[in-house]
């Protein structure tokens, strides 16, 4: 599970009492772009496109493990960049999207992902 500013799944805006200061319209156009950035997140572990995680991730972004491990950008990339299975599939599921201004959104989801990893030596 992740939680992350800027990640999406279209139709998935949660209206409420708490939301913000954009309108509804506003609202869809940001969970549609926020979508689109996540889903290719989600196939980088497939691609290992590491010029697309640098772009979109924020200089104080954090990743949150299953565990309760959580890394910052530098670690998650190293992190990712180390890693040595492969990947046939990979991909975001149960994906949501609360907007809360122009520049604010909170996101949240799963990861699933299928491979084969290295024996070790």
């Amino acid at each position: 599970m992740f939680v992350a500013v800027g990640t999406m799944l279209s139709g998935c805006v949660s209206p409420g009492p708490t939301q913000s200061a954009v309108s509804a319209e506003e609202a869809e156009k940001i969970t549609e772009e926020i979508t689109q950035l996540t889903n290719l997140w989600g196939k980088t572990v497939r691609t290992k496109d590491m010029a697309h995680l640098k772009r979109i991730f924020a200089d104080d972004f954090a990743y949150t493990e299953p565990d309760g491990t959580v890394y910052d950008k530098k670690a998650y990339l190293a992190l990712f960049e180390d890693n040595t299975k492969t990947y046939t599939s990979s991909g975001i599921a149960a994906f949501n999207v609360r907007v809360y201004g122009k520049n604010f959104a909170v996101t949240d989801g799963d990861h699933h992902a299928a491979g084969t990893q290295p024996r070790p030596s």
